[in-house]
């Protein structure tokens, strides 16, 4: 059936105009759960059914007793009940609600509640936050696309099972770890990565382990551990930089730099430092800026 000329309406969209032709209907579930759904739901807004085809719709509907009331009731009732129908009140079923047995008996005067605040304006409006909603959670999806996957496909292709990766995709840090037996496997490892992820920065927190060094993990967690302090140090000799919430985490030679700071020039300073500091091999700045933040200083 076709109302208006509307050839490209969906049925459920015919079921949204009718429920909106009812003045008893204050609100609509529409249940939306994707964008091309909502554009679906507002374009029923402008799609008006004439009395004839709201008839047609509703004709196929029969009345069926309800629950509570017994056999007696209801046929007493039930001229009240197409009188509230035809009167804009849905289905039968619906106008139930509306009366009961004392009513039938008393008077045939139905009195219908209204909601004189129901209108087209609010209910654009009410879908134009619904949108407004949707809208700001597409924005707050993850930045950078889902390659761990391919990154740990690639680390089995070239006999580097044993790295395990892990991802920031908000930061856009892809991260591995593990222990390899020379620099050279840690660099094949960062190598492998950068090519399956190009858009991730790596930090790679490898450690090498040389199958003859039964002490190599203590010297790397020394090693990590006087990163750490050295970074710690440089950082609070630098007045602008000491008073912003700066602070570093160091695994098997990668600085990881996280916090926050008023400016980038702060945060490219902050980078430069950790780059100098004695034994690091790699910089990961993940400092955000942020120039309304208060300073906070380290103690």
């Amino acid at each position: 059936m076709l109302c208006n000329g509307a050839s490209t309406m969906s049925p459920w969209q015919f079921a949204l105009a009718w429920l909106l032709a009812k003045p008893s209907v204050t609100a609509q579930i529409v249940g939306a759960t994707k964008s091309d759904y909502l554009e679906d739901a507002v374009a029923a807004l402008f799609l008006r059914l004439s009395p004839e085809e709201i008839a047609a719709l509703e004709e196929p509907y029969s009345p069926h007793p309800v629950l509570g009331f017994s056999s007696a009731d209801f046929p007493r009732c039930e001229g009240h009940f197409k009188n509230l129908k035809s009167r804009g009140v849905g289905t039968t079923r619906e106008a139930i609600v509306h009366i009961s047995p004392a009513v039938c008996d008393l008077d045939k005067e139905i009195v219908e509640m209204k909601h004189p605040w129901l209108s087209r304006p609010f209910l654009l409006g009410s879908a134009a936050l619904l949108c407004g909603a949707l809208l700001v959670a597409g924005c707050n999806k993850p930045s950078h696309p889902d390659e761990k996957a391919a990154v740990d496909s690639a680390m089995t292709s070239n006999n580097l099972g044993v790295v395990s990766v892990s991802q920031d995709r908000d930061k856009g840090v892809m991260t591995l770890k593990g222990d390899v037996e020379s620099d050279a496997k840690k660099a094949q490892a960062e190598s492998v990565a950068r090519q399956a992820a190009p858009d991730y920065t790596i930090a790679n927190e490898i450690g090498v382990r040389p199958p003859q060094a039964d002490n190599a993990g203590a010297v790397a967690s020394n090693l990590d551990s006087g990163i750490e302090d050295n970074f710690k140090a440089a950082i609070k000799a630098h007045k602008n930089l000491d008073d912003q919430s700066i602070s570093g985490s160091a695994k098997n030679g990668t600085l990881v730099v996280k916090g926050t700071v008023k400016t980038t020039a702060q945060k490219k300073e902050a980078g430069e430092l950790a780059k100098k500091v004695p034994n690091v091999q790699q910089v990961v700045n993940e400092l955000e800026v942020k120039p309304g933040k208060h300073s906070t200083p380290k103690s």
